[in-house]
């Protein structure tokens, strides 16, 4: 399967996560953030599961008030026009998405619980 990697070649978290990722011979489809921002249903997942405070990277007392004046689907454009703005990376595996270097927990194994084989 391959992993869909949204990063940028400059940011180290998406540097450090990508050669992880390889280096436990995960293939991934790198695009990059800035020319290829993530769809709005990425981004919606995105939110769903990591809030504005987990998604963006810089400006998120900006990001916040376009939220409450014009909603998620504003919140979503702006993020869109402005991608430099997201935490990088972004990785989409199956139906799971992971932001920055919580993307690792894709090569991390799962803790067992008692009794479990």
């Amino acid at each position: 399967m391959t992993v869909i990697f949204y990063g940028y070649k400059r940011c180290k978290t998406s540097r450090e996560v990508e050669k992880a990722l390889r280096k436990h011979g995960v293939e991934l489809r790198f695009i990059d953030i800035l020319s290829e921002p993530p769809s709005r249903e990425v981004l919606t997942d995105l939110f769903k599961k990591y809030g504005i405070e987990g998604i963006v990277r810089r400006g998120k007392e900006d990001a916040k008030k376009v939220f409450e004046a014009w909603g998620l689907d504003g919140l979503l454009e702006s993020l869109r026009r402005e991608p430099g703005r997201l935490i990088r990376p972004i990785v989409i595996k199956g139906g799971e998405i992971y932001a920055g270097k919580d993307a690792l927990s894709i090569i991390r194994p799962k803790n067992r619980g008692a009794g479990e084989e």
